[in-house]
């Protein structure tokens, strides 16, 4: 653990931290205090603290780590993708959403996120899931956003800007049928598209 001014002292940069796969919100925060060391020796930031991690564990305090590891691995990002090249991508384990009380059958089938409010009943027990949905379709967009079928809205700048990668969860910001027939998730890398939109 070292504060902002011990690694000013060892001459540490934030393009080092960002070697050491340290947080970027860190990151940024050190490149700030650097910045504002330049302008004057007074700044609050020189008291935060950067946890360096070991190679296997990461975020903000090390918490996390993967059950995966080599120790010839040099970076977090070598850990993901050699994961992803010796094992096929199959989201068996995925996230379940817990804040709702819905019976799915038996386990390890459960509600996931994006299941709340797409217009199928998902919870055999009444469709917790879809109800009060009809709040979302009063909901009103900014003019600088593009309202999907539910009633969520997403800034106009995503609209239309990459087929292959809808962002809103029913796809109705992307041109639906090159999403469908063109795009395929390959099963040697985790993303958005693949992993968390059912």
């Amino acid at each position: 653990m070292f504060s902002f001014a011990d690694l000013n002292e060892q001459n540490i940069t934030s393009q080092q931290l960002y070697l050491w796969s340290a947080p970027m919100d860190i990151i940024e925060n050190y490149q700030l205090y650097l910045n504002q060391l330049s302008i004057s020796n007074e700044t609050l930031l020189g008291a935060q603290l950067f946890y360096n991690c070991s190679l296997s564990s990461f975020g903000p305090l090390g918490q996390y780590s993967f059950d995966y590891y080599e120790p010839h691995f040099r970076s977090l990002a070598e850990v993901i993708h050699n994961f992803y090249k010796n094992n096929a991508y199959k989201p068996t384990t995925l996230t379940c959403y817990t804040h709702l009380k819905c019976n799915r059958g038996p386990a390890p089938v459960c509600l996931d996120w994006s299941e709340i409010c797409d217009g199928k009943v998902d919870c055999l027990d009444g469709g917790l899931d879809e109800q009060n949905c009809w709040q979302l379709e009063v909901n009103d967009c900014e003019d600088n956003e593009y309202r999907y079928t539910n009633g969520q809205c997403i800034p106009y700048t995503f609209f239309l800007d990459e087929e292959a990668m809808p962002d809103c969860l029913d796809g109705t910001d992307e041109i639906r049928y090159l999403y469908n027939e063109l795009y395929r998730c390959s099963d040697k890398e985790s993303t958005f598209a693949c992993e968390d939109v059912t």
